[in-house]
């Protein structure tokens, strides 16, 4: 049976905005009847909808994590406001919420390519994120 093993890090305290809000994601692609790490995943989870509710200025909060981030706004949401900009909502009419998921890398091992790991651990990073875009720390 292969896994999962996620690691989600938050601050016991509250500290600056872009770490109450922006959550990093990894985890470790695991065959766990054999015990053995086969890949590893990284992942940003920008939570779009706490920062809306606090009141906090979505850019200044993506791009105090990162440049990247900075550059991601300005590509996917409205710049005074934390809404996506209507040709992203356009092109992805199904978009529910406002949380942005990042997928980083997907590594698998060679000996493990071609099976669908990378799929399958993409997939439940999103399924975990979607449940995790409510969590508050």
């Amino acid at each position: 049976m292969f896994e999962v093993e996620f690691q989600l890090v938050a601050p016991l305290v509250q500290s600056e905005p872009s770490r109450e809000f922006v959550q990093v994601i990894k985890g470790e692609i695991r065959d766990a009847k054999l015990n053995i790490g086969v890949g590893r995943i990284s992942a940003l989870l920008v939570q779009v909808g706490r920062v809306a509710d606090a009141g906090e200025d979505l850019f200044e909060v993506m791009d105090a994590e990162s440049t990247e981030l900075g550059k991601y706004h300005s590509a996917f949401f409205k710049s005074d406001d934390c809404d996506y900009k209507d040709k992203i909502r356009q092109q992805f009419i199904d978009i529910f919420g406002l949380d942005l998921l990042i997928i980083h890398y997907v590594e698998i091992q060679e000996a493990f390519r071609q099976h669908g790991f990378g799929l399958l651990a993409v997939s439940r990073t999103i399924d975990i994120s979607a449940r995790t875009a409510d969590w508050s720390p």
